[in-house]
């Protein structure tokens, strides 16, 4: 049960939630939920490529396009894996 983890993990867990089919993520109840993007290195790539060029934007650069794709979705150490 919940109740036989530390409370570190147990808090970690209640940022996730399920949002019909997307699991979400969000730092706290003030948060606005993003959507968890899977470890999959090909769709990850896919993301960052074109969601900075949606005709509205244009490519953005490294800082600008972690903080546009960070709005709306999170995976593990996104930053890091977005500077690469």
């Amino acid at each position: 049960t919940l109740a036989k983890l530390t409370r570190p993990t147990r808090d970690a867990i209640t940022r996730y939630d399920l949002d019909g089919d997307l699991l979400t993520y969000a730092i706290d109840t003030f948060d606005t939920p993003r959507v968890v993007i899977p470890a999959d290195d090909e769709f990850r790539a896919r993301l960052v490529h074109e969601y900075p060029d949606a005709p509205a934007g244009g490519h953005l650069g490294r800082e600008k396009t972690f903080a546009a794709l960070s709005r709306d979705f999170f995976w593990p150490r996104m930053y890091k894996w977005i500077r690469k």
